[in-house]
């Protein structure tokens, strides 16, 4: 036999080895569905065809089997589409089902608000869930008032969990506009009772849930009637305001006629004549828990910025957020420049504040706003004007600040472009400040001002419709004029509300000012927000060195004005703003 003068050496084998590769071909799995789609169009060695509605799709079963769960069953077992070599698909859109078979053979499918639903319905049935969720996701971008709950039924109708929970909190925070919508008198008893019993459901106060609760009844009164005790049962009675259960909701007949119904109002009085001591009593006897709390009882919080420290004169960018609830004050971010003599406006989750003092009687341009998700500041543009101790509001998406000291400028801010227009001035030059706040879609504006020679005090209005301010006549008999440097213009149904020392009230229908009862510490300097039916008033100080940190209560039904003992607050010449509607701070409170 021939022998080899050649012999393998160990380095020959090494090289041999190391110039071995496993090579990855990276367009392989692109290139062979691209392959098999062409086959497809062409009917190329097609074992497996579907039937929707007139039209023939043909395909490749194998494949089918390996992508689609249902398809897989299908061909795996002994039914009659396997033996005859096609499937009928019934009550199913032709398009849906083309465009599925598409992303079945290139991975790529086009999902638009217009075909999102029949492509949701056909990725459901075939079980491919890549294509359900990427279909959640265009739902939740297309997700409005409109259809917030059509999109929650197909969520629930196709076990699309995630979907659902996202609607239903849509639903839940927009609930006051929504009950307005024709959509809410079709919905079944079983989703109105999930509604009206959640914690979570965006009431401004209680009435609406009442009101919207009604209005689904009487809309089909004689087959839903059955379900009102069931349903008056999830509304939180003992806080409907006074008026309006009074006027409204025991003078109703469907209430008064039902004795479970009955009893329910029962609490709902007695709660609401009862001491604080007697409602923790109450409490302990009403049988259902959840009548006696209130929605919004996790959600008030309010966030002092800046101010001026009382004994140094320290201009300050601090800022706290107290929880209304637990009575517990927690400091937050700061601001990106300090500032007193402000006020603060919150629109659509955001805190806005502009302008101040910052520096030894140095006017601000600046503004910034605060984000309470992130719970940061950033600045925002300028104003055109310098202002403080100036009127600062929110009305139709936008931020209005008027007047300050020594001026009678007015202008808005456009959250959306980040920019300040100007608008209509004041009819008069602002003296000490002037403040500001909406009732009745009308901005009012009050405070001190230079009429010629003379102080005066002034209220006027703005119709944002119109462009310009109307002098309001007022009637004031028996109290002072004078308004007081630092003091606070709160809206409360037809009402605003000054607050200081001796407050008053002025009726917008009647033009009339009447006196509120004193509160239990004279301050100044402070700071007052409402939060249903009360005025809370923290800080001030009682001279010009002293700080004010009691905390006062007062309740617009009884009219009396208490110490909140459990809690103490220093804020002065700063601003506040109730940002209960936007977030929920309860971990951090914990």
């Amino acid at each position: 036999m021939f022998a080899s003068p050649f012999k393998p050496t160990r380095v020959g084998i090494t090289d041999r080895l190391t110039a071995e590769s496993n090579c990855i071909n990276p367009n392989y799995g692109t290139t062979l569905l691209e392959a098999l789609n062409k086959m497809r169009l062409n009917q190329e060695h097609c074992d497996f065809y579907l039937q929707v509605d007139d039209e023939t799709i043909f395909v490749h079963k194998w494949l089918l089997a390996a992508v689609s769960p249902y398809f897989g069953a299908m061909l795996r077992n002994d039914m009659k589409e396997k033996a005859q070599g096609t499937a009928a698909l019934t009550d199913i859109d032709a398009s849906s089902i083309k465009a599925i078979i598409v992303y079945i053979y290139s991975g790529s499918i086009q999902i638009t608000e217009d075909n999102v639903l029949p492509l949701l319905l056909a990725a459901d049935l075939l079980q491919i869930d890549w294509v359900k969720v990427q279909c959640c996701q265009v739902l939740k971008r297309a997700l409005k008032l409109e259809n917030c709950l059509s999109f929650q039924r197909h969520a629930d109708m196709h076990s699309c969990d995630d979907l659902y929970d996202y609607c239903h909190e849509y639903i839940l925070q927009h609930f006051q506009k929504l009950i307005n919508t024709d959509e809410w008198l079709l919905l079944s008893f079983e989703e109105i009772e999930k509604l009206m019993r959640d914690d979570k459901l965006r009431v401004k106060v209680e009435d609406n849930a009442y009101k919207a609760m009604i209005k689904w009844i009487k809309h089909d009164q004689k087959t839903r009637q059955v379900h009102l005790s069931a349903l008056i049962s999830h509304i939180r009675l003992p806080f409907i305001t006074t008026e309006f259960l009074r006027n409204h909701i025991i003078t109703e007949p469907l209430l008064r006629n039902d004795p479970q119904c009955s009893h329910f109002l029962i609490d709902a009085l007695s709660y609401q004549l009862s001491s604080e001591s007697g409602r923790k009593c109450l409490s302990s006897t009403i049988q259902n828990e959840k009548r006696i709390k209130s929605r919004n009882e996790i959600k008030n919080y309010v966030l002092f910025v800046g101010g001026q420290r009382a004994r140094s004169w320290k201009v300050l960018n601090s800022c706290k957020i107290y929880n209304k609830t637990s009575n517990k004050v927690l400091s937050t971010s700061e601001m990106k420049t300090p500032r007193c003599e402000i006020g603060a406006a919150a629109l659509n989750g955001r805190v806005f504040t502009a302008g101040g003092d910052i520096d030894q009687l140095a006017f601000s341009k600046t503004a910034e706003c605060y984000d309470p998700f992130k719970q940061k500041w950033t600045d925002i543009a300028s104003m055109n004007h310098p202002r403080l101790n100036h009127g600062i509001c929110a009305l139709n998406d936008l931020i209005y600040v008027i007047g300050g000291r020594n001026t009678s400028t007015v202008e808005c801010y456009n959250p959306s472009t980040d920019q300040w227009r100007n608008c209509a001035k004041l009819p008069l030059l602002c003296n000490l400040g002037s403040k500001a706040a909406v009732v009745e879609n009308c901005i009012f504006n009050y405070g001190s001002f230079k009429d010629v020679t003379q102080l005066t005090t002034s209220l006027t209005r703005y119709d944002p419709r119109e462009g310009r301010w109307y002098d309001v006549k007022t009637i004031s008999q028996g109290l002072p004029r004078f308004v007081e440097e630092h003091f606070n213009l709160l809206p409360y149904k037809h009402f605003l509300i000054s607050v200081q020392y001796f407050s008053k009230r002025f009726d917008i229908r009647c033009n009339k000012w009447e006196g509120m009862p004193a509160m239990h510490r004279y301050r100044r300097g402070q700071s007052s927000i409402t939060i249903d039916e009360e005025i809370y008033v923290f800080g001030g100080v009682s001279d010009c060195i002293t700080p004010v940190t009691s905390v006062e209560r007062f309740n617009l039904n009884t009219n009396k004005w208490t110490i909140v003992d459990s809690v103490e607050i220093e804020h002065h010449i700063g601003g506040a703003a109730v940002i209960s509607d936007c977030f929920d701070l309860s971990e951090v409170f914990k």
